[in-house]
Parts: C-alpha cells; structure tokens; sequence
C-alpha cells in the first residue's frame, strides 16, 4: 500500500502527511499574503499622509 516511514515509524499513510504539508504550507503562504497585505496597507497610507506636499511640511 501506500505507506511511508518516517524516523523509525512504519504505516503512516503517504496521503495524510501530504495532506498535512499541504495545509501547512497553504497557511504560512496566506500568513505571508496578509501580512504583505498589511504592509503595503500601512506603507501607502503612510506614504499619502506624510509623502503629499503641503499636508505635513
């Protein structure tokens, strides 16, 4: 069958630790999206309040 073993440790199923590296790295790719997402938030509303002539200076 499909079965892998991994340090030492027999039957476990390919598929669920796919799976698992799968769902691991979908989350850490959205983590990094919104925190890219936040970044750029705060940059451009930094930039527009402190970057437009004659606002701050």
């Amino acid at each position: 069958m499909s079965d892998v073993m991994i340090y030492g440790v027999e039957c476990i199923p390919v598929e669920a630790t796919t799976a698992a590296l799968d769902y691991h790295v979908e989350r850490k790719k959205r983590w990094m999206a919104s925190r890219l997402g936040w970044a750029l938030a705060y940059g451009g509303i930094l930039s527009f309040l402190f970057l437009r002539p004659g606002t701050v200076w």
